[in-house]
């Protein structure tokens, strides 16, 4: 089962506050590059998301359209600007940002992980280097910055058969490392969404209820429902600044959704036409 709680003073105000409102294709070997640690050292030591590495201090994040097509997107303060990284992408089940520059892909069996660099022309994507096999069993995954508190970015993933689990990147080792069990009874989970604080992200589930959940430095996710309601929500995905995430309704509109004491997540941006969208990350 879920084990709910509360662990530090900020994860504290969420819950009282949540009772209170109820490139190219994937690139050939010839392209591969030197890895890149340092797209995955997180900014600072505070444990703060994934997406806060942006060097603008607000998230992107990337888009699979049903025709393939990868997307990268930039917030601008007021909405987001993409730009396509090219095809090839029909084949992929999830993406997700684990830093300003790097998201990892699985694709059947196999978990990968991608750079993307700001050139003159544009942007370039490049492999960096394989994540390992037996992903297979991964339904849903993303980034949630420095959980464990090493410096190095992190992600969480919901397998087929409920787990939880938590993956650290150790620079020593060959790619991510699993860490630990952060829960079990995660079947009923839909999508999941890192956001830009320390260590929280959101899952909507089948019945429709929205959940922030925060990650201790040992233990369980912790946390609580925010609100019902959800159950026209498609997809998830990081995006503003502070405890805030994207999601993509069945009719094709994305909404942005930030946190406040008062409102807890209230919608700060819309925007129609994402109907394509297959995966979002």
């Amino acid at each position: 089962m879920r084990r709910p709680g509360l662990w530090t003073a900020a994860v504290a105000v969420l819950a009282s506050a949540f009772l209170a409102l109820s490139g190219t294709a994937n690139a050939s070997p010839g392209n591969e590059a030197k890895p890149d640690s340092d797209a995955f050292r997180v900014a600072s030591s505070t444990g703060k998301g994934a997406s806060a590495q942006s060097v603008a201090g607000s998230p992107d994040f990337y888009q699979i359209r049903d025709n393939g097509q990868l997307w990268r997107y930039a917030h601008t303060g007021s909405g987001f600007t993409g730009h396509s990284l090219g095809g090839g992408w029909e084949n992929t089940s999830n993406v997700a940002l684990v830093a300003d520059r790097a998201f990892v892909e699985t694709k059947g069996n196999v978990l990968r992980l991608w750079v993307v660099d700001k050139t003159s022309g544009g942007y370039q994507l490049r492999f960096d280097r394989d994540g390992g096999y037996g992903w297979e069993n991964a339904r849903l995954i993303t980034g949630v910055g420095d959980a464990t508190g090493d410096g190095w970015v992190d992600f969480v993933v919901v397998t087929a058969s409920g787990e939880l689990n938590l993956w650290r990147y150790d620079p020593n080792a060959t790619t991510f490392v699993f860490d630990r069990t952060l829960g079990y009874g995660w079947q009923n989970a839909k999508q999941i969404a890192g956001t830009d604080d320390s260590s929280v992200f959101v899952e909507t589930d089948y019945a429709g209820n929205l959940h922030a959940w925060g990650i201790p430095p040992t233990g369980y996710a912790e946390g609580g429902v925010v609100m019902g309601g959800w159950g026209n929500v498609r997809l998830l995905g990081p995006g503003g600044v502070g405890p805030s995430f994207v999601s993509v309704r069945y009719d094709g509109q994305l909404v942005q959704w930030e946190w406040n004491e008062t409102e807890g997540f209230h919608p700060t941006y819309q925007d129609g036409g994402w109907g394509n969208a297959r995966v979002l990350g």
